[in-house]
C-alpha cells in the first residue's frame, strides 16, 4: 500500500480527506482535514480540547496545540513538549529558555485557535440567565449561570485534575467487584471538598447521598448544585423532589417549573 507522506503532527479531520483518497472519492470541498498520502500543504497547528475538566471539576477546560515536533498544553498553567526527543511528555520544556521561541509560538497559535469570547460562548451555551427567565429562581436566591467567567474557574494543574478522576475511576471499578457504594461515595465526598463547584461531581455525589438514604446531605449538596448552576434540569429535579419530602412546597413547585421549562 502507498505510505504516509504527511509531515505530522496529523489530526482526526485528515481521516475523511485520507480515506476518499485511499477509494479514489471524490473530495469534500467543506473539510478542514489533508490527504496523509501527499506531503501536505506546510506547517500546521492542530487545536486539542477536552471541556472534561470545566463540566466535572469546574476547573479550566484543556487547550492545547501540536504543531510540527511540539505539543503545548494549557490549563491553569501551560507545558510543553518535544514529541520527537520525548513522545512520553515526560520533560516539560515551557520554563527552559532554549525553547523559549518554540514556545512563543504555540502559545500564540493556541490564541489564535481559542478565542476568549468563542470559548466562553461555548462553555455558557445556555446557561446564561437572560431576561426573565429566573426571577423565580432568583428569589429563592439561586442566581448566576454555570461560567459567567473563564476568571471563576478553579486554578487547578491538568495533571492534578487527572490524578483525582483516574482514582474515581479505579474506586468505582473496585465497587463493582464487590467493594460496594461506600468507597465511592467517600471519594465523591472528597473530590465535592476539594472541588466545591465541579457540577458533575455534586450531582453524582448527590445521587449516591439519595440512594443512601442520607437525605440531609443530599439536600446539602443538591442546594449547593443548584445555586452553582440554576440552569441544569437535574439539579432542579432532585432538589424540588427533597423539598417535597420537606414539605416545603413553593419552594418544589418553582424549582420543577423551571426545570419543566428547561427540558
Amino acid at each position: 500500500s502507498e505510505p504516509l507522506s504527511h509531515a505530522r503532527p496529523w489530526s482526526l479531520a485528515d481521516l475523511d480527506p485520507t480515506i476518499r483518497a485511499w477509494f479514489n472519492l471524490p473530495r469534500r470541498l467543506e473539510t478542514q482535514g489533508e490527504n496523509l498520502f501527499r506531503p501536505g500543504s506546510g506547517p500546521r497547528a492542530i487545536p486539542m480540547m477536552s471541556l472534561m475538566p470545566t463540566f466535572t471539576f469546574f476547573t479550566p477546560p484543556l487547550l492545547g496545540v501540536a504543531t510540527g515536533r511540539y505539543s503545548y498544553i494549557r490549563t491553569a498553567s501551560e507545558e510543553m513538549y518535544d514529541l520527537a526527543e520525548d513522545p512520553g511528555e515526560r520533560r516539560d520544556l515551557s520554563g527552559d529558555a532554549a525553547t523559549a521561541g518554540p514556545l512563543a509560538a504555540c502559545r500564540q497559535a493556541c490564541d489564535e485557535a481559542f478565542r476568549a469570547e468563542a470559548l466562553q460562548a461555548l462553555l455558557v451555551p445556555t446557561l446564561r440567565p437572560v431576561g426573565d427567565s429566573l426571577n423565580a429562581l432568583t428569589g429563592l436566591g439561586y442566581t448566576g449561570g454555570f461560567v459567567t467567567s473563564l476568571q471563576e474557574l478553579q486554578k487547578v494543574r491538568h495533571t492534578e485534575v487527572l490524578k483525582d478522576f483516574n482514582h474515581l475511576q479505579r474506586t468505582k471499578e473496585a465497587s463493582v467487584g464487590g467493594a460496594g457504594q461506600a468507597g465511592v461515595k467517600e471519594a465523591y465526598r472528597q473530590l465535592a471538598a476539594k472541588y466545591p463547584r465541579g457540577p458533575a461531581i455534586l450531582l453524582n455525589y448527590g445521587k449516591l447521598c439519595l440512594r443512601s438514604g442520607d437525605y440531609p446531605e443530599a439536600l446539602n449538596v443538591f442546594e449547593r448544585a443548584v445555586k452553582n448552576n440554576p440552569r441544569d434540569p437535574d439539579g432542579l429535579i432532585n432538589l424540588g423532589t427533597l423539598y417535597i419530602a420537606q414539605g416545603r412546597g413553593d419552594r418544589a413547585r418553582v424549582l420543577l417549573e423551571e426545570a419543566v421549562k428547561i427540558v
